[in-house]
């Protein structure tokens, strides 16, 4: 159980705010928060751009799929797409 004298000390609760600090407001606590999340995982912005190239692929398949052969199309990408990347060096998918 947390004392009341543990509590009254600010620093330990309040983003180790010093005596005569302003207290934190909702946007640097959230601004504080993405800085760390982007800490935590330096691939964020890898797997944002990743999702928006699936999306895309994603509408386009959706555009076509009543004028073309979705199936062989994205079967043939993912071919070309693999192949491109091995010769780019990437092996892990061999």
């Amino acid at each position: 159980m947390i004392k009341l004298k543990e509590l009254i000390k600010e620093s330990k609760y309040a983003f180790g705010r010093k005596f005569g600090e302003p207290l934190p407001t909702i946007e640097t606590t959230t601004e504080r928060h993405k800085v760390n999340i982007n800490e935590r995982n330096p691939d964020v912005e890898l797997y944002k751009k990743l999702g928006k190239i699936g999306t895309d692929v994603g509408n386009l398949v959706k555009k076509y799929e009543k004028m073309a052969d979705t199936d062989k199309a994205l079967s043939t990408f993912m071919v070309g797409l693999h192949s491109m990347l091995v010769k780019m060096g990437y092996t892990r998918f061999k």
